[in-house]
């Protein structure tokens, strides 16, 4: 099922032509949320999510695709370039959320950024205070965290780039 941006990004402060839905996310918006040109946002057949907090920021660049099973949490600020590509069932989340045991402790939390033209693989998770230059490829189930460098290849946990293979 398609569905136009109108329905479910009504409470976007800043909506661009052309974006597109395949599913039935859930987008909360009680920051500032700013969403630009062909923005696909796919949540079939697992849901997606969109949450930004009361203080938190969400820009999402021009031709922007998220696939299925996806979430981002913008307590502080997320920014996401142009043509940036981000794979199923990836976390995104500016803070740590709470402590355990102590729900009501101030969060610490951090800046993201994800530059243009970047590639984020399937079940990656980006953590608070992780700067991603431009067309960097993260790879499947790594987490990052910290400065990865325009162009760079990485993959694990804590991701890093990889070593050039040798015959």
């Amino acid at each position: 099922m398609f569905l136009g941006s109108r329905s479910w990004l009504q409470c976007a402060d800043l909506i661009r032509r052309g974006a597109t839905f395949h599913g039935l996310p859930s987008v909360v918006n009680h920051g500032t949320m700013e969403i630009g040109d062909n923005f696909f946002f796919r949540s079939s057949p697992i849901q997606s999510h969109i949450d930004v907090k009361r203080r938190g920021k969400l820009v999402i660049g021009d031709r922007v695709v998220i696939g299925h099973g996806s979430g981002i949490s913008s307590h502080h600020s997320v920014e996401i370039g142009d043509d940036v590509l981000i794979g199923p069932f990836v976390l995104i989340m500016d803070t740590d959320h709470h402590y355990p045991g102590n729900r009501s402790a101030e969060q610490a939390r951090g800046p993201i950024f994800i530059g243009s033209g970047c590639r984020i693989g399937p079940h990656a998770t980006v953590l608070r205070g992780a700067h991603i230059g431009e067309g960097a490829y993260v790879e499947a189930g790594s987490v990052v965290s910290g400065w990865i460098a325009p162009g760079a290849r990485v993959s694990g946990v804590m991701a890093r780039e990889r070593a050039p293979r040798t015959a």
